[in-house]
């Protein structure tokens, strides 16, 4: 799936959307809190622009093993709660939090 510019995505935009399996989208920024939550397809997401990712964005993302973001800055301890399978992870922060944390 590709997304359209916007800017953001909302707080719960995609959540439980178990038919999304990729998603390439370049132009947003910010992905707000428990955006794609519970997306158990979602394997890899590619977000090169995104410098903001909020609390349980990718919580429960059971299959998601890819994650590029390579200018992200930001990140909440949680972003990635529940998320036992990534083997690629590309981000940009300098030291990274407890992203896995619940």
């Amino acid at each position: 799936m590709s997304l359209l510019p916007t800017g953001d995505i909302g707080s719960s935009a995609f959540k439980k959307c178990t038919s999304l399996n990729k998603i390439s989208a370049p132009y947003f920024r910010i992905i707000h809190n428990h955006a794609f939550e519970g997306c158990s397809a979602l394997t890899e997401i590619d977000f090169p622009k995104v410098v903001e990712i909020k609390t349980g964005a990718f919580s429960n993302c059971s299959s998601l093993s890819k994650v590029i973001m390579p200018i992200c800055a930001k990140m909440a301890n949680d972003a990635f709660n529940s998320v036992s399978t990534l083997t690629y992870l590309d981000i940009g922060l300098s030291s990274i939090p407890n992203i896995f944390s619940s």
